[in-house]
């Protein structure tokens, strides 16, 4: 299926991520409260099962996001973060108090910003996959794992022989006071490349 997209419907699957990232900056300036500059960096569109290196991300503690897609497409998103993303994350987001301590009180705050930072980029980026494809999808509540490094790459894996493509890609965000670079892996049924092909010939 994959090998029969055209070099028109992968810049159709491009653009969707693309219009999702500019979405998904949006939201993350209501937390910066300053303007946020994106780029992406990378951008791969593959069948389920060929070897694939989702993130070199390699530093200690690696965060994965898992959100669960219900609706009209069968489709996980995740968001990878390494340690310093989320330390920048909890900096910005959270008080000194908060920072300084590892109380239950204060990892389930940790863990909450970085759920609710998951949910506002989803949603963002959800949002508009929905209306460029004309279907009826959200996103159901995000679940955080922290992973080890060496681990990372085979746990997406796993996950991924469920699905029939995984869609992954780098963006960053720039900020006055929050950099960051997160990688994002889709799964995604054969649904979403009938959608873009149907969305291709109108």
């Amino acid at each position: 299926m994959l090998d029969q997209l055209t070099s028109t419907e992968n810049k159709v699957a491009q653009d969707i991520i693309n219009s999702g990232l500019i979405n998904a900056a949006r939201s993350v300036e209501q937390i910066e409260q300053s303007k946020v500059h994106i780029d992406t960096i990378e951008f791969a569109l593959e069948k389920s099962g060929d070897t694939t290196l989702f993130t070199a991300k390699d530093n200690p503690h690696i965060h994965l996001l898992k959100t669960v897609i219900k609706g009209d497409l069968k489709r996980v998103c995740h968001l990878v973060l390494s340690m310093d993303e989320v330390n920048k994350i909890h900096e910005k987001c959270l008080p000194e108090k908060v920072l300084q301590t590892n109380s239950a009180k204060s990892l389930m705050m940790k863990g909450a910003v970085l759920t609710e930072i998951d949910n506002m980029l989803s949603a963002a980026m959800i949002t508009k996959s929905a209306n460029r494809l004309e279907v009826n999808i959200h996103g159901n509540v995000p679940h955080l794992k922290v992973v080890k490094p060496e681990n990372i790459n085979m746990v997406l894996a796993q996950e991924a022989e469920e699905y029939a493509c995984q869609l992954h890609f780098k963006a960053v965000f720039h900020a006055k006071e929050l950099d960051i670079s997160p990688d994002f892996v889709w799964l995604l049924d054969h649904d979403f490349i009938h959608k873009i092909k149907n969305k291709n010939d109108q």
